[in-house]
């Protein structure tokens, strides 16, 4: 998937913004992006379809610096 090559990426850890709202990551990329060393101060997954447990670990992770 995408996403999870973008979190394995070495680019992911310097990106500050990243939005992939209308993007259909599954709760695999969201948990990834959950996992993943970053130093993202805003990140968009506003209508990609994750489930409900996903934006909440997103949601412990990045704290106000997500959109769900």
């Amino acid at each position: 998937e995408g996403v999870t090559a973008l979190v394995a990426s070495p680019v992911f850890a310097r990106l500050t913004h990243l939005d992939l709202s209308h993007n259909p990551i599954t709760h695999v990329g969201a948990r990834a992006l959950a996992a993943g060393e970053c130093a993202l101060e805003l990140l968009d997954v506003r209508r990609c379809g994750i489930t409900a447990s996903a934006k909440q670990a997103l949601a412990k992770r990045f704290g106000k610096k997500v959109k769900v």
